[in-house]
């Protein structure tokens, strides 16, 4: 991507409530929602459309392999001003996880690469060990809203000491639905999690 292009992007912050998308400062979720999402709040880098850049860059690493476009996702996330709703201080930073069969055959997580990068902007402690994906689901892309929550039931586990820290920073590309996210954030907070926060490169 030439310096043209890039400086054309629209990095723009979003900022909605992760169970019904309203806007909502800083992305916290609104009080109306609040006791249906383990999510405290989701931030997000764009705006995902199917024809925009940033959404072609995400299926380039994520469908094609392509990871040389990684120092573009760095360059997006130096660039970006993020607001958040929390203190970074004391803040635990995980990627969403890949089963382990998906990311052999991809060869990488494409979470924890940009949880790399947002690690290194904010020098937060980073975990990518703990939280893990017990069973193969299906892809989510392939799925219905109602499918996908069904898909990742228990589909998550905690393997590191108990509690987990307090506040956690989960990062994945892509907020779609919110299915995988909750779901992270729901083993989470029952292995002592008090705050759990999203942040992604885009959502829908």
């Amino acid at each position: 991507m030439c310096d043209d292009c890039f400086g054309r992007l629209n990095i723009e912050s979003v900022y909605l409530c992760p169970a019904c998308s309203r806007p909502s400062d800083s992305g916290r979720v609104c009080a109306g929602c609040a006791a249906n999402s383990h999510l405290d709040g989701v931030g997000a880098y764009f705006r995902y459309s199917e024809n925009n850049a940033v959404s072609a860059l995400i299926k380039y690493l994520k469908y094609k392999y392509i990871r040389d476009i990684e120092h573009l996702w760095r360059k997006i996330v130096d660039k970006a001003e993020m607001k958040f709703g929390f203190n970074l201080e004391n803040l635990l930073i995980i990627p969403v996880p890949l089963h382990y069969l998906r990311q052999r055959e991809r060869g990488f997580n494409q979470a924890e690469i940009l949880t790399n990068i947002i690690s290194q902007k904010f020098a937060l402690k980073m975990d990518s060990a703990n939280l893990r994906r017990q069973r193969h689901t299906v892809q989510q892309a392939k799925l219905s809203g109602s499918q996908r929550r069904e898909n990742l039931t228990d589909a998550f586990v905690w393997k590191g000491e108990t509690p987990a820290a307090e506040n956690i920073l989960l990062v994945d590309d892509v907020y779609t639905t919110g299915a995988t996210m909750q779901e992270c954030a729901k083993t989470l907070k029952k292995c002592g999690a008090k705050m759990v926060w999203g942040l992604v490169l885009a959502r829908e």
